[in-house]
């Protein structure tokens, strides 16, 4: 095997990057039998998987698989598997995105296409946008993909039928088995036909090692700290001293989207929130791409108990960790509870194992730490 991810995975084991891990190394052999296909199939045909083999990756049954849907619990590893994959894999016209760019791609251009080509011809709508897409993209990866939306639930059947009509292939990665997807959602039975859809055209693997690899290391120092508000300050304000002397804050406005937003605590290269800024009041991924993009490093004062605010809040929180973690975003951040204390709705309390997670994760302070090299230098040499 000269190439693939699971020629990757073995590089990093031997270097002592990682551990080799028995369930990792199941799900990378689906993975590159999905890739040596792919490759295959590019050499000899160009991209179109209507030459791909009728079983892609086994031959029990004989229908045409044009994916891998690979899902497990929370710190199983699953992005280090997306990773490997992705990045090794041939395919020119490829895309790792996170569900929610991609659903506010869709959206964005069937209502391009509803002002192009009139109401009249709405039931055309998702066809149009997957030939517009399936032109962009043969491949598309999801990593940590869930459906929470009901307006995406409603058409996600619809979508992934026309995209896989045009030839369009996948690998998604979840938390969730397909048929758990949209539990208790409204109107779930229109959902259903997408689940169908799964388990017909989709390889399904189940990641099922019992280590959350997020947690294994001991964490000496933290970029988090379980202390009152005020003590934060006092907290944050000696991580900043030790940055650079030369940090002064700012309040900054911004336009996104046609809506005015305004950063109270800011700086090149920093910004310092309260969580209730950033998750009391309506706000969308796009407001935090912005800060994934334009920020380093952030400060994040006062995360809540969630069970106390509400699920909207709660989701907005989520979405801020999804966006900041996959832009690896350095952050520091404070609560008066530990994150395993942190409770939520039972409807997310699924969803929420993968937010905390991160925050184990996110909290040692050698993770990303290159972030605060850079802003250190950034500002030392002003």
């Amino acid at each position: 095997m000269d190439e693939g991810p699971l020629k990757h995975y073995r590089e990093l084991c031997q270097a002592d990057e990682i551990k080799s891990d028995a369930s990792q190394l199941a799900a990378l052999e689906k993975l590159q039998i999905f890739h040596n296909r792919l490759k295959q199939n590019k050499e000899s045909s160009g991209f179109s998987l209507l030459s791909l083999p009728k079983r892609l990756l086994s031959k029990e049954e004989d229908k045409s698989f044009i994916g891998l849907y690979l899902y497990g619990g929370v710190g199983r590893g699953k992005s280090l598997l997306m990773d490997l994959f992705f990045d090794s894999c041939q395919v020119e016209k490829k895309w790792r995105v996170h569900f929610h760019v991609f659903m506010q791609t869709v959206h964005k251009k069937l209502k391009e296409t509803k002002e192009k080509l009139g109401s009249k011809h709405s039931h055309y709508l998702v066809d149009v946008v997957a030939k517009e897409l399936a032109k962009e993209y043969h491949l598309i990866c999801f990593d940590e993909f869930y459906v929470s939306d009901i307006v995406n639930a409603m058409i996600l059947s619809k979508l992934f039928s026309a995209l896989i009509e045009q030839n369009v292939c996948f690998v998604l990665t979840s938390n969730f088995a397909p048929k758990d997807l949209y539990q208790d959602g409204l109107q779930r039975e229109l959902f259903e036909p997408f689940i169908d859809l799964i388990y017909d055209r989709f390889e399904i693997h189940h990641l099922d090692g019992e280590k959350d690899f997020r947690r294994q290391h001991d964490i000496v120092l933290r970029a988090f700290i379980k202390v009152s508000a005020k003590a934060a300050n006092v907290f944050f304000n000696y991580i900043l001293a030790s940055i650079s002397k030369k940090i002064s804050f700012k309040s900054k406005k911004i336009k996104l989207l046609g809506q005015n937003i305004f950063i109270r605590k800011q700086t090149d290269l920093i910004a310092w929130f309260e969580c209730d800024e950033l998750a009391e009041m309506p706000r969308g991924i796009k407001e935090f791409e912005y800060y994934a993009k334009h920020y380093k490093l952030i400060f994040l004062q006062d995360i809540p108990m969630f069970l106390e605010r509400g699920k909207d809040y709660t989701r907005r929180f989520m979405n801020f960790i999804d966006v900041i973690y996959d832009a690896r975003v350095k952050l520091i951040f404070s609560s008066i509870y530990d994150i395993d204390q942190l409770e939520v709705h039972e409807t997310l309390q699924f969803e929420f194992e993968r937010t905390k997670s991160r925050l184990f994760e996110m909290q040692d302070m050698n993770y990303e730490n290159d972030k605060i090299i850079e802003v250190s230098s950034y500002y030392e040499s002003k």
